[in-house]
């Protein structure tokens, strides 16, 4: 059996990727969060202190603007990932944050 460590937040749109997420990450995490809603990811972080995000970068515009520069300085998190179902569009959208 594995020890669990950590706490990992995982925001994402689609209902089963939450879902799978939780299930996968729940053997190598001690706490996993997960949220429907990009505008209330800086509320998750000033419940929990997070070791690692896993972002879905595929929102609408306005939804993860500001919140994911800044997720650093909110937290002591040692890992972002964002992720995106279409590489170039993922790429477009995190350059276009302010």
């Amino acid at each position: 059996m594995l020890n669990k460590h950590g706490n990992i937040l995982v925001v994402d749109d689609d209902e089963n990727i939450l879902f799978a997420a939780n299930m996968i990450l729940s053997s190598h995490f001690k706490q996993i969060i997960t949220q429907l809603n990009p505008k209330k990811v800086l509320e998750e972080f000033a419940k929990t202190d997070f070791d690692v995000v896993i972002l879905d970068m595929n929102f609408h515009p306005g939804d993860t603007s500001g919140k994911v520069r800044s997720i650093p300085s909110q937290n002591n998190q040692k890992g972002i990932s964002g992720h995106s179902g279409d590489y170039e569009y993922g790429l477009w959208r995190y350059k276009k944050l302010p």
